[in-house]
Formats: structure tokens, sequence, C-alpha cells
């Protein structure tokens, strides 16, 4: 887990998939500068229309940083690079697994790294290896035993039974127990919630009726 400066203001989100005007809007309402920075939780790719455009814009900010998500794994494990730039697979292939910040309490961001393994500081997937680094069902359940505040996205946490009987906003950050739910919204319902880890409190981009759907993650540029 990369080590963050706690001495800033972090906003978290998750699950971007290739959809800009969330992202930019994103940077446009936060006014990121040196003092406030945002974090994606992984996931920057596929689904969404705009993927290279995503991982430039990410890539080319000083104020935002980026770990690695299961779409975007696909990418780097499949050598999807004809997607994008040299420079974007590049920084996508670079990407680490998460971040860890030390506030009241340790508190480890990733976009569903599985939880016995965030404790072991791994930064960087092994494509040597066989198996999911990500959560399944198994996982997903442990998790609400962490130790410390675990915050990901990659589960649309509304239609997990934890929360199915819950009358939610959809896109909303979901709590239960130590754990906090970016909830992955965007490319299907267009809605992104960004978080402030700090302050625990989120505010929701929402696209209007315009949105224009998905392309599938195989189209080139």
């Amino acid at each position: 887990m990369i080590p963050l400066d706690n001495n800033i203001e972090w906003w978290a989100c998750s699950d971007i998939h290739g959809c800009l005007w969330h992202l930019e809007e994103a940077i446009r309402i936060l006014g990121l500068n040196e003092h406030r920075r945002l974090l994606v939780l992984g996931d920057i790719v596929d689904r969404g229309r705009e993927s290279s455009e995503c991982l430039t814009l990410i890539r080319e900010n000083p104020y935002i940083q980026a770990c690695m998500g299961n779409h975007d794994l696909y990418w780097v494990s499949n050598d999807l690079r004809e997607l994008t730039t040299p420079e974007n697979f590049k920084y996508l292939c670079e990407l680490p697994l998460g971040f860890k910040l030390d506030l009241w309490e340790p508190i480890y961001l990733t976009h569903a790294f599985q939880p016995d393994s965030v404790l072991q500081g791994i930064d960087k997937v092994d494509l040597t290896k066989e198996g999911s680094i990500y959560e399944d069902d198994h996982t997903f359940l442990k998790s609400w035993e962490f130790p410390y505040t675990l915050i990901t996205g990659h589960i649309p946490a509304r239609i997990h039974p934890k929360f199915k009987s819950t009358k939610r906003y959809v896109g909303e950050v979901l709590r239960y127990g130590k754990r906090i739910f970016l909830d992955g919204s965007t490319p299907t319902l267009g809605i992104l919630p960004l978080y402030n880890i700090r302050e625990d409190y989120e505010i929701s981009i929402i696209k209007p009726k315009e949105f224009t759907g998905l392309k599938p993650r195989r189209n080139k540029l």
C-alpha cells in the first residue's frame, strides 16, 4: 500500500469506467490543488466511451493518484495496448494496488483487493500467479471483519444482500462497520459519488439525461 500525506485533504472516487464527463466535473467541483487531491480507486477504463481520455487526464494531473482495478488489470493482462496511447498503457501497467492513510487509525484504500492481502502491504499485481486478487463472495463477506477502515469501489454495494433490504439513494457512499463502499454506478446510471475521507461526507455528481451510454471494451480508438 502506497503511504499518503495525511496533511492533504483527500477525496476519493472509484469506477470511472471511461466516463470523462464525470471525471472532468469532479476535478472542476473539487478545485484540486496541492492541498486538495483526488484518489481514483480503480476501474478507470472499460464500458464508457472515453477510457483513453480518462487515462490521459488522470495521468497528466499532478493532483490525482489512481490504483489498479479489475478492469484495468484486464487491459494489462490481455495486452490491450491498442485501446489507448503508449504513455497511457505504461501508466496503467504501473498502477499500485492501493493506498494507506494514517489519520485517527490506519485507513486502507483499494479497488477491491482481498482484505487479508491488504494487511500484507502488497503493492503490485503478480501476473504470473493464478487466481483473482480481487474479492469474491467469500472474501467480500470476510471483509466486514477487517480491523481498520477499508474504503473500496468495485462492488455495486446496493445489490448485495447486506443492503438489498435498505432503500438507499443509488450512488451514495454505503457504510457497514469499518467498510466504506464508493458505489460504482457511473457507467450504467450516470452517478459518481465523491468521498471526503477526513470529514466522512460525500457529494454525488449526476449527469443530465443526455448521458450517451456505453461502448464495448474492445473497441479501438
